[in-house]
Order: C-alpha cells, then structure tokens, then sequence
C-alpha cells in the first residue's frame, strides 16, 4: 500500500516556477475531456485588479498580503499521451483557464516592455548595463512561461509551446510537430516574435474556433491592461492604487530588482532615480517591476501526482468554485487512447466520437444550466451500469469515475468493445433525452410513426417520468435500443406498458415506494433465479435479451413477493381502497383516475362506472397524452375537503384521517377552479359540478346562477371555461347522489380502482 506522502506533492509556485516543475522542461497538456479555454473578461478584469493590487502592497510590506493566490493547479505526470515530445509532459486535471491566462499575461508583458523600452531616454554606460541585465533576465523569466526547449542531441534545442491541447502534437522537429488549437498556434507564433527581437507582436490568424476566438479576445484585453499600468486616471476609475514612482525600492519592491547589485555593485537607487526622472523611464521601471512581481509573486498550489485517480479526488476536495469533472469528461480521454492504439482505426471521426458529440449535444440542449447537467451526467451514468451490467452504482463522482473506466476497460479488449459501449451509452442518453424529459416528448413521434401508439407511448412515458422512477429506465432502454437498431418498436411498447402497470398496481397497493427500486434493479442484474433475471447487456454485450414473456413473468413475480403480496384482482383491491393516496403519490393519483375513467359510462344512479356493455367513444377517452397534459386535468383536487371536520360534511369521512385522501375521494380538475369551490358544501359542489359536465351552454348557466345563489363567487376565467362549450365528461356521475360520504368514497376506490386493474394488469400477461 502506498504511503500518503506518496501519492502527491503540493507546492506553492510563481509561473516559472511552474514552467520548471520536476527539475525539468515542463509541457503542459491540457485534455481531450477538458472544456475549451473561456475565461470572460469578468475573469480578466479579476485577475489583473488583484495582480495590480498585490503589486502596489509589496512596495509597504514583505507579508502574504502582498502576494497574488490564484488557487490550484492539479497535474498528472503523463507517460503515454506525447511519445514524441522530449519534455517532460503534465496533463491539467485542474487549472487550465489559470494557467493558460497566466501565459497569455506574460506574452503581454514582454510586447509592453518592448514598446516601452524603445522610449527611454539615452542613459550613461553603467546605468545602461543595468538596464540591460535586468530587462534580459525578468523578459527571460516571461519567456519561460511560454515556450521551454527541449534537448534534441547534443548542443542542440527544439523550442516547443509551454501549454497545448490535445489536439496537437508537440515534437522535437518541425516535420513531426502539429500544432492545431489556438492556445498553440499563438504561443508558438510569439516565440517567432520573442526570437526574432520584434518590438510590437502582430496578432496571427489561429483560426475561428471557439477558443482560438476566446485566446485573441483575451490577450487583447490583457494588453490594455498592461497599457494601463502607468495610467493614473484608470487607477481611480477602478478604485486601484498606483504604485508611486518614489516607492520603487520601498517594501519588498527592493528584492525585485535582482541584477542590481550584481551589476553596479549597489541596491541600484542612483540608478533607478536618473532613469526615472523622465517620464518615459518611469514607465518602463514601473512595467518591468510589475514583470518582475509577475515572475516572483504570483503564486499557485501546484499538485503534482502520476495517479490520475488520485488528481481527480484531489481536485473533488479541493474545489469549492467550480464545477467537478464529471465521469464522462474523464472516461473520455481513455476512450481516445483504446482508438487510437488500435491499429485499425482512430478516435478522430469514429462511432466513439460521434457518440460523444451525441451526449455533449444533448447535455448542452437539455440542461443549460452547470449544475444541472453535472447532476443528469450522474443520473445517466447510474441508468447505463444498470443497463450494461445490472450494477448500483453510487452517485458520488469519484466512485462512478471509478466504475464507468472499469466497466470500458473492461469492454474495449473486445472487437468493436470501445464503439458498443459508446453507442449504447449514447443510446442511453437519448432514450433518457427523449422519453424522460418532458419538454422533449414531441420527438417520441419520430420513432412511433402511428398517431395513436405515439400518444400512448407519451402518456406512459410522462407518467413514469411524473413519478420520478428513474430505475424503470434501463429496462425500459435495453428493448427501446434493440427495437432501433431493428426498425421495429412493437415489442418496446409492450414492455413500456408492462412497466407502466406494474408501477402502477405496486405503488397503488403499498402507498410508498417500499423497495420497488430493489425489483427493477433485480431485473436488470446478472443471474438467472427467481430473484434476478439478467436483463443487462452483459459488459462486452454478449447477453441476449429477454423474451418478453419471460420480462413479464418477472414483473408477475414482484408484484406476489412484495411486502403487500397479490395475484388477483380481489387481494390488490383489499389493500388500494385504504390508500391515502393522495398523500402518497399525486401522479399516480392522477393516472389511475385516468385508468379508471378511461372509455367507461355511469352506472345508473349510482354515480359509479362501468365498462359493461360500453361501446368505446373519444367523448371518454381519457388514457392519451392529450389529456394527460390538458388544462382541465392537471390538479388532483378533494371533494371531500382536505381539511379538519369542515362544515356541512358527514364526520365519518374525518374519523380516519386516511379516508379524505384514497382514491374514491379525488377528482381531476384545473387548480383555479377548484380553489372557487375548495370547502364548500356537498350541496354547492354538486351544482358546480353539474355546470362543469352540462351538455348544453343553456344548461351551465343555469347551474352557475344557481351556484351564484348558493354563495358561490367565481372569476371571469372560471365562469369563461365553463360557458366556452367544451364540457368536463370526467366528472359525469360524480354529482349523481345525495350524500357524499365514506361508505360512497369506498365504494368509488373501489370501482375507480378495479376500473384501472382491468385496463393495466392485462399488460402483465
């Protein structure tokens, strides 16, 4: 077991420093999974402000305050990802807007130097001497921070970009070096400009990509800060302190000035007073100063590791601001290497990329909000363990990392491994993209081209996802994918409504969830018993699916080994009818009253329902995405008032608390109109009632004159809704009897309940 001292080292470090990390020429590396470079100017304007500020403390103090913390910069030492780099190569777990921003500032610095160096006035040989060290030295250490040579043979260098991504490849020769990103093609391009003894950089074309277009923009607000430097009006317009030219060798400003003594012999303050007795030579000491405290005094945490494992825990713990790398961003640059080590083919455009570019993209649309998305990749990578090997997979990052590369390294020393299990994991993530999300229903219809099994392939699907069953979805997957890949969605939509019913009949009967997670995990989970039924696609996707007999058997089982055990219609009901439901679950409040309305008539007087001998017409039918999301019933109300013995209602309804909550007591109606009605009397409710399902215009006014008479008060919405011409046929029977009371609202659990049975439970067969 290794140590803990071990595992990492932590350091405080200035940019050269960082530059020359581990004795050696340090290439920074920043990876494929990393996100492109996008600091805004607000960060800029941050940074700069908290440079200038610490730069002008350290000419009054010589203590922490006077430095710059930029927080953490977390490295892996990389062995494998540059083969014909000769660096020593770090990928960036942590840090890369940092880092390449501070690469950007030293690239400004030297440009303002040399402009500001031209103008100084013609100074006396030993001054100029001075000059010339100090200027070479602090513009070398700024070199540093852009570009290091690595050793070629002998007395020869090859210089190479300090900060790339991964796309490019650094080399020890121009024919084997490609330099693509932005971030590279500049640096690369400034140290032509740095070489060449250029006094003004000319901004080159590095192409129109997102962060070839972030790099220019941020270099040049960087150089008008570094214009700003010597600008007293900017200082006041930014609340800033100027650091006065009499305070050049005050504080820790002295300990700056690091070639002085070496040169003249002295601390260098005759010096610095003949140069800056122009206006001109001001500038440049109050710029170079500023270069040096840049080199010596900006400073950040670098951990360095080879545990890539270890870097990603670190940055976990360590990050409080931001937002972690997810296990997709890190399972990502794994996936890269399996490809391109294949002698057959690359990452670059094959079925792995193109399923990253899927997930990416349906991320981005379906949650642009950060941490939204972190918590849907979390969510999708719990679905696709269960769907490839029927694993728990916990939702904390380090864990699901941990288990998305062992299940990959896993697949991938297969044939065609790497792109099953990235087209899978794409197909999870759209099957979750378009069947769970709700704002996205409208695509259903572009798989399920017949109207009607599309309208019921939503309604099953909203209800699922109403209910908040996240673990239904990788059964669900495993057939949705197949059918895709087949052409053929049929045997899909018998499985969505096996799963539908079953979640259904098992929540109704137990109120709470009760450990029916526990049941679709076990279906999904390898083995072959009575209790796991190994659904899952097997790691290397060698195991064949289901017969949907064999699925629905399953479901059968669960329902007769659950805490409350059923197998008929008879045992359920025992248990539904005393379901304070509402409390429970609204949504399956909800469904079920739909179920139970669904293509029935009242019978007789009773203020029931039947489906005995019914002919089925729309005028009832209610089981369908249209009326799943119409206004008129969205609310799962009372008529019973859900309060504590309100007037004018039998008490037997109040004496178990439960009673006003089951089914038989519930009703769908929009919100605003229930709330006209909320605690009225039996004898009120059933006029509004009557007007809400009357035939005729005639006839609803009629019954809301009446209402009016009996105190009720309604909105112009309400009273419009109701006069509009389409009536609320759901409610028909409901205002049939008299008395509204427990015996009546057991009686119509009972009914509404055994409705839904007969329509759901001939889904499990």
């Amino acid at each position: 077991m290794q140590k803990v001292g071990d595992l990492f080292e932590a350091t405080a470090c200035n940019p050269c420093q960082v530059a020359n990390i581990d004795n050696g020429n340090a290439g920074f590396r920043i990876p494929e999974y990393q996100r492109p470079y996008d600091w805004s100017k607000d960060n800029i304007h941050r940074l700069m402000n908290d440079i200038f500020a610490g730069f002008e403390r350290l000419s009054h103090t010589t203590k922490a305050s006077a430095f710059t913390f930029l927080g953490t910069l977390i490295l892996v030492r990389d062995q494998t990802q540059e083969p014909l780099f000769k660096g020593k190569s770090f990928s960036i777990v942590d840090g890369q807007q940092r880092l390449t921003t501070l690469t950007l500032v030293a690239c400004a610095l030297i440009e303002r130097l040399r402009l500001l160096r031209v103008a100084v006035p013609v100074l006396s040989s030993d001054i100029q001497d001075w000059l010339d060290v100090e200027s070479d030295h602090i513009e070398a250490g700024l070199s540093d921070c852009i570009a290091g040579a690595q050793k070629v043979r002998g007395n020869q260098y090859y210089p190479f970009p300090r900060v790339v991504r991964s796309e490019d490849i650094r080399a020890d020769s121009k024919r084997e070096e490609l330099l693509n990103s932005g971030i590279a093609k500049f640096l690369s391009a400034f140290l032509e400009y740095v070489n060449e003894g250029k006094t003004e950089f000319t901004m080159p074309n590095i192409g129109d990509s997102r962060e070839a277009k972030k790099v220019t923009e941020n270099f040049n607000h960087i150089r008008a800060y570094c214009r700003s430097i010597n600008n007293a009006d900017w200082y006041a317009e930014n609340e800033c302190q100027m650091l006065e030219v009499s305070r050049f060798q005050h504080g820790g400003c002295k300990q700056l000035w690091e070639k002085a003594r070496d040169v003249l012999g002295n601390d260098g303050a005759a010096a610095m007073t003949q140069i800056a007795k122009s206006e001109e030579g001001a500038h440049y000491l109050r710029t170079l100063l500023l270069a040096s405290y840049f080199c010596n005094c900006v400073a950040v945490t670098t951990v360095v590791t080879n545990d890539e494992t270890a870097a990603f825990d670190i940055f976990d713990a360590l990050n409080t601001t931001g937002e972690p790398l997810t296990a997709l961003e890190t399972l990502k640059p794994q996936v890269i290497v399996a490809e391109n080590s294949s002698q057959s083919r690359t990452y670059k455009g094959s079925e792995c990329e193109d399923a990253f570019k899927v997930i990416d993209e349906i991320l981005s649309n379906d949650y642009p909000d950060t941490s939204k998305k972190q918590n849907e990749t979390k969510d999708l990578v719990i679905t696709f363990l269960l769907y490839l090997e029927g694993r728990k997979t916990s939702r904390e990052l380090s864990s699901q990392r941990s288990e998305l590369r062992r299940a990959f390294d896993k697949t991938s020393k297969v044939d065609d491994g790497a792109a099953n299990f990235m087209r899978s994991l794409a197909g999870v993530a759209r099957y979750r993209s378009d069947y769970w999300v709700t704002a996205n229903s409208g695509r259903i219809n572009s798989y399920h081209l017949n109207a009607a099994v599309a309208n019921e392939v939503k309604v099953l699907s909203a209800f699922i996802t109403a209910m908040k069953t996240s673990l239904t979805l990788p059964i669900l997957t495993r057939y949705w994918i197949v059918g895709r890949q087949n052409g053929d969605f049929s045997e899909f939509v018998q499985v969505l409504r096996a799963v539908a019913a079953f979640l259904a009949l098992r929540r109704a009967a137990t109120g709470g969830t009760d450990g029916i997670d526990t049941c679709f995990r076990d279906i999904m989970e390898a083995g072959n018993s009575n209790k796991k039924f190994g659904l899952c696609s097997g790691a290397t996707h060698e195991n064949q699916i289901l017969p949907l007999d064999t699925l629905k058997l399953a479901l059968r089982q669960k329902l007769s080994s659950s805490k409350v055990k059923f197998n008929t219609k008879e045992e359920w009901l025992d248990h539904v009818v005393d379901v304070p439901i509402y409390g429970h679950a609204k949504p399956l409040a909800r469904f079920l009253l739909f179920c139970g309305t669904h293509y029935t008539e009242v019978d007789g007087s009773s203020g029931l329902l039947t489906r005995e001998g019914i002919v089925p017409s729309d005028d009832r039918k209610y089981l369908c995405y249209d009326q799943w999301i119409n206004d008129r019933y969205l609310t799962v109300e009372h008529v019973a008032p859900n309060s504590d013995k309100p007037v004018g209602w039998p008490s037997d309804i109040y004496e178990n608390a439960r009673v006003k909550n089951t089914l038989g007591n519930l009703v769908l109606l929009p919100t605003e109109e229930n709330s006209s009605i909320g605690n009225a009397t039996w004898t009120k409710k059933k006029i509004f009632y009557s007007a809400l399902t009357a035939k005729t215009v005639e006839q609803r006014k009629l019954a809301l004159e009446e209402a009016k008479r009996e105190g009720m008060t309604f909105s112009k919405k309400t009273e419009k809704l109701v006069l509009s011409g389409d009536r609320f046929p759901m409610l028909d029977g409901t205002f049939d009897i008299e008395r509204w009371d427990n015996l009546h609202i057991q009686r119509r659990s009972a009914r509404i309940a055994g409705l839904a049975w007969d329509l759901l439970y001939p889904w499990l067969k």
